[in-house]
C-alpha cells in the first residue's frame, strides 16, 4: 500500500549556526588529526572511484573557489570542476543555479570541504536546491541519488503529519543516505527521523596535552528519536551503530 502524499509544503532549515568572514589561519581539528581519531584512511586515493553528492538549498557562487582555499591550507588534491573531480548542478542537473543565500552557502562549503577532506580520492557532485521547499529539496535529492554512491544532507525540519510521504525518496538500492540529526535535542527533526537515512550528530573530540585522543561526547542539543513507533532499522544500518 503506498504512503499516503503529504498534506502541504514543507521547508528545511540547515543546522549551521555560525557566521563567514575569518580573517585568521583556521583553528580547531585539522582533517589530519580526525583522519587518525577515526583511523581513515589516510592516503590520497581514499574513496577512489566513488562519488558523494552534497545536497544543500540556495546557490554557493564561491563553492569551487573557496573548496581550493581548503584543500591548499589542508594539503590535500586539488578538485575542480577542470580535473573531473568537483561538479555542480541545479536539482534538475543543469547548471542555471538558484539564487545565493550566504547562510546556506556557508553549510555548503562545510559540507564539500570535508567530504573532500574525508575522502579526497573521491568525486564530489553538489546538487543545489531550487529553494528549501521539500518540493525541491527532494528533486535534488533525487538527481544525487541517480549520480552518487553517497549523499549527504545537512538539513531538516521539524517531524510532521504524512512525512513518510517522502521516505522514498531515500531508498535508492546501492546509495547510502546521511543526514544531520539536527540541533534541537529529542524530538528527532526529518529527514534525520526517516527509517531510509543514517542520522548524523554531532561530537565533540577531547585531546590530552600531547594531542592524543582522549574521548568523545555527544552534543546534548542533537537531535534523537526513541520513538517505539518508528519502524525498525533497515538490516544495511544496523552494522553502523548509529541510534537515531
Amino acid at each position: 500500500m503506498a504512503n499516503p502524499p503529504a498534506p502541504h509544503e514543507h521547508y528545511a532549515n540547515h543546522p549551521i549556526r555560525v557566521r563567514p568572514g575569518a580573517t585568521a589561519a583556521p583553528a580547531g581539528v585539522a582533517p589530519a588529526t580526525l583522519q587518525v581519531a577515526y583511523n581513515f584512511p589516510t592516503g590520497i586515493t581514499a574513496g577512489y572511484g566513488t562519488t558523494i553528492a552534497i545536497v544543500d538549498a540556495y546557490n554557493d557562487p564561491s563553492a569551487e573557489s573557496d573548496l581550493g582555499v581548503f584543500s591548499t591550507q589542508f594539503k590535500l588534491p586539488t578538485c575542480t570542476t577542470a580535473n573531473g573531480c568537483f561538479t555542480k548542478v541545479n536539482q534538475n542537473g543543469g547548471t542555471k543555479y538558484p539564487r545565493p543565500d550566504s547562510g546556506w552557502a556557508l553549510e555548503i562549503s562545510l559540507d564539500i570541504q570535508w567530504a573532500h577532506a574525508i575522502a579526497p580520492g573521491a568525486k564530489i557532485l553538489l546538487v543545489e536546491a531550487a529553494s528549501n521547499s521539500f518540493t525541491n529539496l527532494m528533486a535534488a535529492e533525487d538527481y544525487a541519488s541517480t549520480h552518487a554512491q553517497y549523499v549527504s544532507n545537512s538539513w531538516g525540519s521539524s517531524e510532521f503529519s504524512g512525512e513518510s510521504a517522502y521516505d522514498t525518496h531515500f531508498n535508492r538500492g546501492g546509495v547510502s543516505y546521511f543526514v544531520s540529526s539536527g540541533d534541537n535535542g529529542a524530538p528527532a527533526g526529518y529527514p534525520s527521523a526517516s527509517p531510509n537515512v543514517i542520522s548524523v550528530g554531532g561530537t565533540t573530540l577531547h585531546f590530552d596535552s600531547s594531542g592524543a585522543l582522549t574521548s568523545e561526547t555527544g552534543w546534548s542539543s542533537s537531535g534523537a528519536d526513541a520513538a517505539p513507533t518508528k519502524p525498525p532499522t533497515p538490516p544495511r544500518q544496523t552494522s553502523a551503530n548509529t541510534p537515531r
